[in-house]
């Protein structure tokens, strides 16, 4: 683990390098604004090309850990936001600031960077350079700010095979050639169609919306949260974005979306209970409301959990549990039990046949999903192991 979170720090500090040696054309851009406010010329493609500089700063500064970039950024982009009248006596002092954050900014990391041992430092970056295997989840990163997409790349290619898009027309060109496992789309990007119309259009579409996707935007307004969320987002991360939690995150949503539980339960409310909050995290959930068609579909299913109600039609879950332990292959499987019997001898009896747990019903929703992704986990590391004694 600390190895881990080693090579983080040390990817972050080679991004944020290049980060700060770019800034200068934001900057550059602020400057302009900052001549033409002067000349009472701030207008037009000037204006807007000020509101587009000052919004991909409060994306970025706080994710680069120049928090105080995101905040000045913040205070341009509120008083120029969408070509209205502004106060000029409000916007040049703000201007100011955001150019005097910039510059504490490059005086910080410079000091920084003296003390970190630069070929130490990339030694640890390639450690982790994409991995390109078939077998990992494809992700689709869209996102008009080179950036954000080289800081989501790098933090999720040793997980994942990474496609980079920076508007609607290019992810679409992409999704016309493969379906992807995962999305992870920004909301306010050029071109004709927002992040929100794309996510419409995706989760219309029957061939493309399977695919999880994840609203990265810099609007955390809480009707922009809800529509997208309505519309199907998977999750929504606002920017500025801790680095370090965002990418933690996204490599428990990659490997959960290798992995599958089947719910077998014949309450449609459980199942869209469970199926709802599963998905949020990115496991594929297969349900089934009959014991004994479960039992005959799990080969196809393969599933990585089994969570099975004890009352069923067609074969009991006790009688399913036992079957099930019986198959070569999913004797090691994981099977929560779920039920409304909470008599002590039938827990007992439960975790006896051979059920990893017991949860009785009424169930805390919260508190199952946990139980359940300690399982996976816990079967994650399982086979990884024999897997490794299976090549030594």
């Amino acid at each position: 683990m600390q190895n881990e979170m080693d090579k983080f720090a040390a990817a972050l500090h080679v991004l944020r390098r290049t980060y700060i040696k770019d800034l200068w054309q934001r900057e550059d851009v602020v400057l302009d604004a900052l001549a033409k406010l002067d000349a009472d010329q701030l207008v037009g493609s000037h204006l807007s090309a000020l509101e587009v500089a000052a919004h991909k700063l409060v994306g970025t500064g706080r994710t680069y850990q120049f928090p105080q970039i995101s905040e000045a950024a913040r205070v341009v982009e509120d008083l120029v936001r969408d070509g209205q009248s502004f106060d000029k006596a409000l916007l040049h002092p703000a201007l100011l600031h955001l150019l005097e954050c910039c510059a504490q900014a490059r005086e910080q990391f410079e000091q920084e960077d003296v003390e970190i041992d630069a070929d130490a430092e990339h030694d640890q970056f390639d450690a982790i350079e994409a991995v390109d295997a078939p077998t990992l989840p494809s992700v689709l990163i869209i996102d008009d700010d080179p950036q954000t997409r080289d800081l989501l790349k790098q933090f999720i290619s040793e997980y994942a095979r990474c496609t980079l898009a920076e508007d609607s027309a290019h992810a679409e060109h992409y999704m016309a050639e493969q379906a992807f496992d995962l999305v992870l789309l920004d909301n306010k990007m050029p071109g004709e169609k927002s992040g929100l119309d794309l996510l419409k259009q995706i989760k219309a579409s029957p061939d493309l919306r399977h695919m999880d996707v994840v609203m990265i935007t810099a609007s955390g307004e809480p009707h922009a949260v809800l529509e997208s969320l309505t519309a199907g987002a998977a999750d929504y991360v606002i920017k500025p974005f801790d680095a370090e939690v965002v990418a933690r995150k996204l490599k428990t949503r990659l490997n959960h979306l290798q992995q599958t539980i089947m719910l077998v339960d014949d309450d449609p409310a459980v199942q869209n209970l469970l199926t709802a909050k599963f998905r949020t995290l990115g496991v594929k959930c297969v349900t089934f409301d009959d014991g004994l068609v479960a039992l005959d579909e799990m080969d196809k299913v393969n599933p990585d959990l089994i969570i099975l109600d004890r009352i069923l039609p067609g074969l009991e879950g006790m009688a399913v549990l036992h079957k099930t332990l019986e198959k070569e292959n999913f004797k090691d499987t994981p099977v929560v039990m779920l039920s409304a019997k909470r008599d002590n001898k039938d827990i007992m009896m439960g975790l006896q046949f051979g059920a990893a747990d017991y949860v009785v019903k009424p169930f805390n929703l919260d508190e199952l999903v946990l139980r359940c992704q300690r399982l996976l986990e816990r079967s994650t590391l399982l086979n990884r192991q024999q897997d490794t004694a299976r090549q030594a």
